[in-house]
């Protein structure tokens, strides 16, 4: 039902009510023989008009369509309806019965003898009447009802489009955006043999589900998906689009990737919403997980949860669109998105991917790898003649559009010369789109520029992108005094290698502030190079090159020697630098002028923050500390940029945290801080200095930045920095309580785990980063170091594929390049998680401490299945994993200790010799024993393990029992497997009483060889150990 109809019928049943609602009048007032039936029936109807006058409003609203278009009002409605039609008959057949108005004055005059020449009575006996309201009442309450699940489906639709709208999305990623409008797409008559054969694998049920266009820099990939996108948006079978664009911000990388195809998707399938937006309200911060968990929340399970019939016609494939994906950085991640990818053609949707790149060696192999079949076309292998005809109705097509506005001669330029011009670009469509860009630019004569470019028709060049881009540059020299020349090259390794080496592109009118150069002056320069930069007439519109091509082709590091080529850590020290230069002058306290101090960042009108925070200060507080770590060497910033940073920090740290904050980027600033490093002491003292600050401050701050000039402050330790350089700036009006002496002390960050059972054990990954907390429920929780966030959430039994209720982590770590985390589990099962692109892969280990075998093939096939060891089998409770990745120990509760060894990264685990240690009569039945410490050194030389029993005897005699404990501690050579050193310690005999208080305890320490070992036992048997000076060096994170 639409609106129209809605309003329509809502309207019809308040005329049958009123109509009703006057003849119930007239019964009260001329009958007498059933007021109190006419009373509720007349009360009933009110109330049923008052309820539709309601609905209209309602209806009147901003939801009207999707009030008016439930089924259910319909049909309540229409209920209602039928029993006013029913009513109003009954009661209009009475009245036509009525004498005239002759008879009715004779009847008034009769009343008071109780005489009527015509009685009028109420058509309906108390029982029909009782039904008549019942029937209304029904009908108001379905009425209710209707109105009330349409509003509750309102209700749910604001809050579903609230939490998709936390989903972040790469602005500009998806086909038809603003942000490349423009764009050209292919030309009709070019690629029609492709394009067919695109069709063909669409429409073919036979075909595979994925399409791999892969070709050379400049070949046309973008300009076919552009194609392809736009015929399948015509024909309702687009569902979802990423371009991927390197150097745009969250189009270069993956991290918004599975948000926007998930937002892309919905909005055809909306059927999807509900699912993702559920997603987004359990965890709001889901585009921080590893993109597998993206993936499987976002895309791939919501995507199983719907209906064929759920898509808009169920009979054509859906086709996503992704372009480009060799712009995406990391050859891991993108191998990873290609797997998902192919995961997503699965699902029982009739779903197509269809995605471009260049033929780069990890994405071929991705492709490769995939599970189900793939079709993959080659641009640069279609044949040359081909390629020719399509460039060559290219050329044709621009070279008129020149000649028309140029008003150039029908004939010109030839066909000769578009034969010699195709011969010269082919196979590259961006090296004719260049040349003609080149030929066509107004401010220069376009026969002289003609001829230019003909000059080269017999030329050797190192590469096409050579023979594209060389032209160009030559041409510039060619035109200006060599006066000029020193001049010019210095303006565009500026203003050019500041363009292709910014993190997100700037308008104009930003960038000659950054570059502190006249906006005019810039536009000058920089109109030199419209064939290859596309500059809006619009000056806030971001400057962008027309292709990656010309990016690559300005950083390659084999070309040095030419002018033009962009040395990128000189440049990148540049844009710092400029970056560092503009803030000292834009940065001030309270930037947005909020003047409350407890202004919440909610609270700032977005209006307010874009006015104060220009695009220029925006980027520069963002990325000014990316650049600077791309010109860092292997120990840091050098000591001249050291001092000008600190130099800008000293003034302006508060301030730059402040807009940080505005931005909702506290996080990245303290990323940034963390990413520095320097050879000056003072330099590393303040970044050390400013951690402590944001870590200990961050709670309060990012709900009140203003809270940074005074709260904060009073509450810094007086050894701080920060508060010996910003204290004098406090407001005179916060009092000065007794100052906090002291430093932060060791605490950086306090940092607790969300679940209450992930207590067992805390890894830190070397290069310092992360955090890995396991505890007995088989989950490892991974945190970021230096912010605390939650990035990944691991089940372990979900890893290995286990159907146990509960599975024990008998060892976690990180390997040595911080890349993998490794979980050895009790079922014999050597987890790797990539932590890049959140990947695992296993390995089975025999458990079995009788057994001689390292690696059991019958359960390498079947990761469901179990490890089965024999009755005598010892139970391993201890587990050691090599820094390296090569060698595995487990420890046993007999107090065997067996090792296993690999020769590379890939190959299964065998079995390692390791020399076994006596153990005398009064300890061989000692059991369990467990580990208090298994370990492999940094250089994996040796394996260290502390092991101990703790046990009661049976008394002799009437006496109290004793409580006896003994300690091992051994260490082995991993080459030879020999004993290299052991040491044994028996604790002293103390009273222990069965039952007793906890405080009774047995304490021992001893010190032998230089190897201390101090443990208490407590009456419950419990033990809390310190050992320290062990043969191997630990690192200060594991202290």
């Amino acid at each position: 039902m639409d609106g129209l109809s809605a309003a329509a019928n809502i309207i019809a049943v308040v005329q049958l009510a009123t109509e009703v609602g006057k003849f119930c009048i007239r019964y009260a007032r001329e009958v007498k023989n059933a007021p109190k039936d006419i009373e509720r029936v007349k009360e009933q109807v009110d109330a049923i008009s008052k309820l539709l006058i309601h609905t209209q409003r309602l209806l009147d609203g901003p939801y009207r369509s999707k009030l008016s278009a439930s089924t259910d009002l319909e049909s309540s409605l229409s209920s209602c309806k039928d029993q006013l039609d029913y009513l109003l008959r009954k009661l209009e057949v009475e009245f036509t019965q009525q004498p005239n108005g002759k008879g009715r004055r004779r009847d008034k005059l009769l009343r008071p003898f109780k005489i009527s020449s015509h009685d009028l009575k109420w058509p309906f006996t108390k029982t029909e009447a009782e039904d008549i309201i019942r029937r209304l009442i029904t009908a108001q309450e379905l009425i209710n009802r209707a109105l009330q699940v349409d509003q509750i489906n309102v209700v749910l639709s604001v809050e579903q489009k609230a939490n998709l709208e936390k989903l972040p999305i790469a602005n500009g990623a998806i086909f038809n955006s603003f942000e490349d409008e423009g764009e050209p797409e292919c030309l009709p008559g070019t690629r029609t043999d492709l394009l067919r054969d695109l069709n063909t694998w669409i429409t073919d049920p036979k075909e595979a589900r994925v399409f791999w266009l892969c070709g050379m820099a400049g070949t046309g990939k973008s300009t076919i998906s552009r194609t392809l996108a736009r015929i399948l948006s015509e024909n309702g079978q687009l569902g979802a689009s990423f371009f991927f664009k390197r150097g745009k911000a969250n189009r270069g990388d993956a991290s918004r990737f599975f948000s926007t195809l998930a937002m892309d998707l919905q909005s055809i399938i909306p059927q999807l919403g509900p699912y993702i937006s559920e997603t987004v309200e359990k965890d709001p911060n889901i585009c921080q997980k590893s993109l597998s968990e993206q993936f499987r929340k976002l895309l791939f399970n919501p995507l199983n949860k719907i209906r064929r019939t759920d898509v808009p016609d169920p009979s054509k494939a859906l086709v996503l669109v992704i372009d480009a994906l060799d712009e995406c950085e990391g050859d891991g991640i993108v191998k990873r998105i290609i797997e998902f990818l192919g995961q997503l053609a699965g699902v029982d949707l009739n779903m197509r991917i269809f995605a471009t790149s260049r033929p780069e060696a990890p994405i071929k192999a991705g492709f490769e790898d995939l599970k189900r079949d793939h079709k993959d076309i080659s641009l640069h292998n279609i044949q040359e003649p081909t390629i020719k005809d399509d460039i060559s109705i290219f050329l044709r097509y621009e070279f008129e559009k020149i000649r028309e506005t140029r008003k150039l001669g029908r004939n010109w330029p030839g066909d000769g010369t578009i034969v010699t011009l195709t011969d010269m670009t082919v196979p590259l469509f961006i090296s004719a789109a260049t040349l003609c860009r080149f030929i066509g630019d107004k401010r220069f004569s376009v026969h002289q520029r003609l001829e230019n470019v003909l000059k080269f028709r017999n030329a050797s060049f190192a590469s096409k992108l050579d023979q594209t881009y060389r032209p160009i540059f030559d041409q510039i020299l060619a035109d200006i005094d060599k006066s000029e020349e020193n001049e010019l090259i210095r303006g565009f390794q500026e203003i050019v290698g500041t363009i292709i080496l910014l993190e997100s592109p700037l308008g104009l009118t930003s960038l000659s502030i950054l570059l502190n150069i006249e906006e005019e002056q810039l536009q000058c320069r920089l109109d030199q190079f419209q064939s290859v930069i596309n500059i809006s007439e619009d000056p806030s519109t971001p400057i962008q090159i027309y292709h990656l091509s010309f990016r690559d082709y300005l950083l390659d590091r084999n070309k040095q020697t030419d002018w033009f080529r962009i040395n990128s850590s000189q440049h990148h020290w540049s844009i710092g630098a400029n970056c560092l230069r503009f803030l000292s002058k834009a940065l001030k306290p309270d930037i947005c002028n909020l003047i409350y101090p407890g202004t919440r960042i909610q609270d700032i009108d977005p209006t307010v923050r874009k006015k104060h925070i220009t695009p220029e200060i925006a980027y520069s507080c963002q990325y000014w500390a990316y650049h600077l770590t791309h010109c860092m060497d292997e120990s840091g910033l050098d000591e001249e940029k050291s001092q000008t940073l600190l130099k800008f920090l000293e003034s302006h740290l508060l301030h730059w945290l402040e807009t940080m904050i505005i931005l909702g980027a506290l996080d990245k600033a303290l990323d940034a801080v963390n990413n520095l490093k320097s050879q000056n002491q003072g330099l590393s003292a303040l970044l050390r200095d400013a951690i402590f600050f944001v870590n200990f401050h961050s709670g309060t701050v990012s709900e009140a930045p203003l809270q940074l000039y005074s709260s904060t402050l009073l509450f810094t330790p007086e050894n701080s920095i920060i508060k010996r350089l910003f204290f004098q700036s406090l407001p005179a009006w916060v009092p000065r309580p007794p100052s906090w002496h002291g430093d932060w002390g060791y605490c950086a960050r306090e940092i607790c785990p969300i679940r209450h059972d992930l207590d067992n054990k805390l890894v830190i990954s070397p290069d310092g980063n992360m955090l890995a907390f396991t505890g007995s429920g088989g989950i490892c929780e991974m945190r970021n170091a230096i912010s605390g966030e939650v990035s990944q959430c691991i089940s372990i039994q979900e890893l290995i594929h286990s159907d146990r209720r509960y599975v024990s982590i008998l060892s976690v770590d990180f390997t040595e390049d911080s890349r993998y985390l490794v979980f050895v589990v009790d079922t014999g099962q050597v987890a790797l998680w990539d932590l890049l692109t959140g990947r695992a892969s296993l390995k089975i280990i025999n458990l079995d401490a009788d057994a001689d075998a390292g690696h059991d093939p019958e359960f390498s096939n079947s990761l469901q299945k179990r490890i089965k060891t024999s009755e005598s089998s010892q139970l391993a409770n201890s587990a050691a994993f090599s820094s390296d990745s090569m060698f595995l120990a487990f420890g046993y509760d007999n107090g065997q200790v067996k090792m296993w060894a690999r020769s590379n990264f890939e190959s299964d685990f065998q079995p390692s010799r390791l020399q076994g240690f006596d153990v005398d009569s009064i300890l061989a039945d000692r059991r369990p024993w467990n580990f208090l410490l298994m370990k492999f050194e940094p250089n994996t030389k040796t394996l260290a393990a502390v092991l101990y029993s703790l046990w009661q005897p049976e008394p002799a005699d009437s006496r109290p029992s004793t409580q006896e404990a003994v300690t091992i501690y051994i260490l082995w050579d991993t080459k030879s497997g020999n004993i290299v050193n052991t040491h044994r310690y028996y604790n002293e005999k103390a009273p222990y009483a069965t039952g007793g208080d906890n405080s009774n305890t047995v304490s021992r320490q001893e010190v032998s060889g230089g190897v201390p070992i101090a443990y208490e036992a407590s009456a419950m048997g419990s033990c809390i150990w310190t050992i320290t000076n062990l043969a191997y060096r630990r690192t200060p994170h594991e202290i």
